[in-house]
């Protein structure tokens, strides 16, 4: 699982990025190393830029387009994860 912040006790899977939510908490987008749209409600794969307008990820090379992603809630770390360190 990968860590949203250094404070809090959001959590993605592996293999998907943190993104902030329009609530200011995290969401997890469903791809490694995704782009964080500004709407705080999509994402993007991996460098492509975000057209929050026509919800859509462009590449900027080769100027495929293709449909922005939904994120999923991110999974909130339980007490006894917290304790494993200590």
């Amino acid at each position: 699982w990968v860590h949203c912040s250094d404070k809090g006790m959001d959590m993605c899977p592996d293999g998907t990025t943190c993104c902030e939510t329009t609530e200011g908490k995290w969401a997890c987008c469903p791809m490694p190393k995704a782009v964080c749209c500004n709407d705080k409600i999509h994402c993007c794969p991996e460098g492509t830029t975000c057209d929050v307008e026509h919800s859509k990820c462009i590449h900027p090379s080769t100027k495929k387009e293709t449909p922005m992603w939904a994120k999923l809630p991110a999974r909130l770390r339980a007490e006894w994860e917290n304790q494993k360190g200590q």
